[in-house]
């Protein structure tokens, strides 16, 4: 027994403190239980006595707490169920499983009826006993239940728990109210419209089907027991009862329970009443407060039963059920046409700039995963707009929804290359945000967008302050944490730290297969793959994926994916498969700033330094540039200016590409530089006085490999000449001369120009060496 003086301490306590949990904590024999029973009685003080209750539990050595309430409230939180800290047993917990059926049933000769039986009473001690009565008369029971048919012994569970009460009037009062959970007097007045309801209550507390229990602070509710509830309810759905007055009872049982703070049984009553405005609140309410029901599945089974005309009608409903299906690996394809109806039905109408504020969010959600990149960030922008208009009461009034919105809109942001924009978002967010598992998610985001940015020191403090024990359990490699994966392996590869980068990306993990950041993730155990040395099989095995239907997540006409392709073409650089790399470059469509790396290289690795230091001017022009993609440009364009020649061009380069690692960390390109580039700004340095040891070490593995001779420089005549032999190689001379609108004796002379600069004899040759040269 505990110390009676503790009792008296802990009820005069406003708070308790650790000190007096340590005294009571010890105070208990080995093995005790403790017992809490109608926990949701203590009313506003629950969230702070689970608390104490929690801690008490850490202190006492083998204290087995139990706590029985119908309101779980704080004690059963998402993350504490997460982190194996509390189970929560529901009715279905102590229900019979299939083994103890059938141990029941052994004992009295009927184990063949076992599955049958089970399937049919789901395993509620009641129901099993209803329907072992109702066989035990051979008289009742048809002959061919034995062998055990579960649609055979369901009626007969049914009929027996309906003879527990005779009277017709008592079976529809009990199949009205079996609707919600449980009720108050209140409530089923209002369901049945009965007055005197003490005798018709007493009557089913008398024959064992419910029993009072204490909900809230001073109220009471009736509650069925499961079986008798679950025998009536399907009673109501099968048309027992007319459908105007199921729909009356489901509507006002939502209200009463919306009133009392249940709003995911008020969802789902709601939409068993099909009042979809109602709903739709509801859903509002949830997605606002809650942030389990956009990060879990939860509220699928309900939003399911909307059909997808009404979901046009009411699209956040849509757009809840699109997040719920998104978690499902098996259901997430789905998903796109939910997130397709929000973005062609949702009109942004909202009274006040809160719910603006709500909807533009939704939108750049919805028109994200669907693919819809440069809507995601017009809608994006709305949101930044509206969320900057927003008093500091309006933006207090939003609580966790402002942080998951803003971190949804600098990703749009983002992914639409307003690298700086989404930065400045995240800072909102993160300024915005509660220390805990929001305040880590949104880390973890600030992590990979500065990382990606060219900010490593940044991205380095965003990983240093995230809290590992606010991390629910299983969430911290998952969806949510996987940017901040993306943060740290861009750090590791500015540290030239490949391996690191291979043992942090598991690509085969649901979370990153099927992340709409995939891109961004598998763009960082690309170029780990390529200082490996395993470049020509990863190349093989991406460029087969990207061309796989359906496409990878998050694939697009976006930033992420541009980063993709311009892996992919380093890649096949790496191989010298000019070619294919050309063709990696061009399959993304118009050039892009994140795919300057590779049109700069491309040149560079054929000698052709001319080329190179073009590319590297116009793609400072390309929308999309980050600082790290700046610096990537300066080192190749240090690297071509020093191999022909130009030293003042070069050493002004490449003293921005030192200041850059010097202040951010960027340093992960220098994995690009072939060796003879290598040498050649070493020496250059050299020469300035300027030390590049750091950042340039002399032990890095080299991936790119300068071609024997420089690509041949072909006349622009001869260039037309060689794309019409590659695009009609049988076509006879003259025929290739008629095409081309020039004489046979031109074209001959052009020919004999092309193999000689190609070092070739015959227009197969010439073919073969063009592809492998890229040209």
């Amino acid at each position: 027994m505990v110390d009676a003086s503790y009792v008296g301490a802990v009820r005069s306590a406003d708070h308790i403190g650790d000190d007096l949990l340590q005294r009571v904590a010890a105070s208990f024999p080995p093995h005790s239980f403790l017992v809490i029973d109608a926990y949701e009685n203590v009313g506003t003080n629950a969230d702070r006595l689970a608390d104490e209750l929690m801690t008490l539990d850490a202190m006492a050595d083998d204290l087995h707490l139990i706590v029985t309430t119908h309101s779980a409230g704080n004690f059963a939180s998402a993350s504490r169920v997460l982190r194996d800290e509390v189970r929560v047993v529901t009715a279905d917990d102590l229900a019979f499983n299939l083994e103890e059926t059938e141990l029941l049933l052994e004992r009295i000769d009927r184990a063949e009826d076992a599955k049958a039986l089970h399937a049919a009473t789901k395993g509620y001690p009641l129901a099993l006993r209803s329907a072992l009565l109702s066989s035990s008369n051979p008289k009742v029971v048809p002959q061919f239940v034995q062998g055990g048919d579960a649609t055979v012994w369901a009626p007969l569970v049914a009929d027996h728990l309906r003879n527990q009460i005779r009277d017709p009037r008592l079976l529809e009062f009990a199949r009205l109210t079996s609707l919600c959970a449980f009720f108050d007097r209140d409530l089923a007045a209002s369901i049945t419209g009965w007055s005197d309801l003490d005798p018709v209550i007493e009557t089913f507390q008398r024959a064992g089907l419910g029993r009072w229990i204490p909900f809230g602070y001073d109220l009471e509710v009736f509650q069925y027991i499961d079986s008798f509830r679950e025998t009536m309810r399907e009673d109501a759905r099968r048309g027992a009862i007319h459908g105007a007055a199921l729909a009356h009872a489901n509507h006002v049982s939502a209200r009463w329970f919306e009133k009392h703070g249940l709003v995911e049984d008020a969802l789902a009553l709601a939409i068993s009443a099909n009042s979809l405005d109602m709903a739709t609140a509801l859903t509002m309410n949830l997605l606002l407060t809650v942030p389990e029901t956009y990060t879990s599945g939860r509220l699928r089974p309900h939003l399911s039963m909307v059909s997808k005309t009404a979901l046009a009608v009411h699209p956040i409903l849509a757009f809840a059920l699109g997040l719920g299906m998104l978690v499902d690996p098996h259901a997430r394809a789905g998903s796109v046409e939910l997130f397709n109806i929000v973005n062609e039905n949702l009109i942004v109408d909202a009274l006040t700039p809160q719910g603006r504020f709500f909807e533009y969010g939704v939108l750049t959600v919805s028109q994200r995963l669907a693919g819809r990149f440069d809507q995601a960030a017009e809608s994006a922008e709305r949101v930044w707009t509206t969320y900057r208009e927003l008093s500091d009461s309006e933006r207090n009034s939003l609580g966790s929804l402002a942080t998951v919105a803003l971190r949804n809109a600098s990703y749009a942001f983002l992914q639409a290359g307003l690298v700086d924009t989404a930065s400045e978002v995240l800072r909102a967010a993160l300024l915005g945000s509660e220390p805990g598992s929001e305040q880590n998610f949104t880390l973890a985001f600030a992590s990979g967008v500065n990382a990606i940015e060219g900010r490593s020191d940044l991205a380095v403090y965003a990983l240093d302050r995230q809290d590992p024990q606010s991390w629910p359990r299983r969430l911290n490699r998952s969806y949510m944490s996987l940017l901040g994966e993306v943060g740290a392996a861009q750090v590791r590869l500015d540290a030239l730290d490949a391996e690191g980068v291979a043992a942090l990306i598991t690509e085969d993990a649901a979370y990153v297969r099927d992340s709409e950041f995939w891109p961004f993730a598998v763009a960082m155990s690309m170029r780990a793959d390529l200082a490996r040395g395993n470049a020509e099989l990863r190349a093989l095995l991406m460029a087969k994926k990207l061309t796989e239907a359906p496409k990878p997540p998050g694939i697009g006409n976006n930033f992420g994916t541009a980063l993709v392709y311009n892996e992919l073409a380093l890649l096949w650089l790496a191989c010298r498969r000019f070619n294919l790399a050309r063709e990696a470059l061009a399959a993304f469509g118009a050039p892009h700033a994140q795919l300057s790396s590779a049109l700069i290289l491309f040149p560079l690795v054929q000698g052709d330094f001319n080329e190179a230091i073009r590319q590297s001017k116009i793609s400072l022009d390309r929308h999309g540039h980050t600082r790290r993609s700046r610096a990537s440009v300066a080192l190749l364009s240090a690297a071509a200016a020093a191999q022909r020649g130009s030293a003042e061009f070069a050493i002004t380069r490449l003293r921005s590409a030192v200041v850059d690692f010097q202040m951010y960390g960027i340093r992960s390109d220098v994995l690009l530089l072939p060796l003879p580039a290598r040498e050649a700004l070493c020496r250059l340095a050299d020469a300035h006085g300027l030390d590049v040891r750091e950042y340039i070490p002399e032990s890095l593995h080299v991936p790119f490999l300068m071609v024997e001779s420089p690509v041949p420089r072909l006349s622009a005549s001869e260039r037309r000449v060689l794309q019409a032999l590659m695009a009609s190689r049988s076509d006879t001379t003259a025929t290739l001369a008629a095409s081309l609108f020039v004489s046979v004796n031109t074209l001959k002379s052009q020919l004999s120009a092309i193999y000689r600069k190609l070092g070739v004899s015959s227009r197969e040759q010439a073919v073969e060496r063009a592809h492998s040269l890229g040209l």
